[in-house]
């Protein structure tokens, strides 16, 4: 498996460059305590994104520490149907 990779600047080559930047961007990453949640929560982070973490579980307090721009909520978002 590739690592995710983000980049703070995309440029689209055309007649005129367009930069786009995550500059005062946020997101919303659910399942965010562990596995590829959770690894999504630090790029963003690290991307100077803020970030929203949702999950049953919460991360380690030092993740939290660690990644400034990240917050956490538990929350549960499953969906129940009647039977």
């Amino acid at each position: 498996m590739k690592p995710l990779r983000l980049q703070k600047v995309f440029i689209l080559e055309s007649n005129n460059n367009i930069k786009l930047t995550f500059n005062g961007k946020s997101a919303i990453v659910t399942g965010a305590a562990g596995g590829m949640g959770l690894e999504i929560s630090s790029k963003l982070s690290q991307n100077n994104i803020q970030v929203l973490m949702l999950d049953l579980r919460s991360p380690s307090k030092d993740f939290l520490i660690n990644n400034i721009n990240c917050s956490f909520q538990k929350v549960d978002t499953t969906i129940i149907t009647p039977s």
